[in-house]
């Protein structure tokens, strides 16, 4: 779950033995068997293999053997590197009914001397999830959108009138 300056929806759905984390970036979909056990280590994916369990009121989500194909992670702020040696240990607890606190810890001996944490907040939200896409011109809409802007705001110009 990596932080963006746009589309940062998620989506928990729980079932019988499975929850699935829907991101609205890049769509994603996480898969987290329920107090299931890892596949096997040559077994490798871009999200990983990820299963949970709950300890009370907090939803653990341990996820394993990514694959070395996608080492590279990147946000806006922040690259993050993992590797089939990566473990990411996540906590998500309620801690209101709009709120969830959410806690991740990083170990990789590849890439890191110790492990990391960090910590944020996912609030809940009434909006909608949208296909996150790219189009030919989203490049350039910021400049599309302002020269529309500015030919509505201009007003027409009159042609005269030639009288034969």
């Amino acid at each position: 779950m990596q932080p963006m300056g746009d589309a940062n929806e998620y989506l928990f759905v729980q079932i019988a033995r499975t929850t699935v984390i829907v991101s609205e970036t890049i769509h994603d979909v996480r898969i987290v068997r329920m107090n299931g056990t890892h596949s096997p280590a040559a077994v490798t994916s871009w999200l990983g293999d990820s299963v949970g369990w709950w300890e009370h009121d907090t939803l653990a989500v341990e996820t394993k053997y990514f694959s070395s194909s996608g080492f590279v992670r990147l946000t806006r702020r922040h690259v993050f590197l993992v590797s089939p040696k990566t473990t990411v240990l996540e906590r998500f607890t309620r801690v209101s009914d709009h709120e969830l606190n959410y806690v991740f810890t990083v170990s990789d001996p590849t890439y890191y001397t110790r492990s990391w944490t960090g910590e944020t907040h996912l609030l809940r939200s009434n909006q909608k999830m949208y296909e996150y896409a790219c189009h030919e011109g989203n490049y350039s809409m910021r400049n599309i959108l302002e020269a529309a802007r500015a030919n509505d705001a201009t007003p027409p110009t009159k042609t005269p009138s030639i009288s034969r």
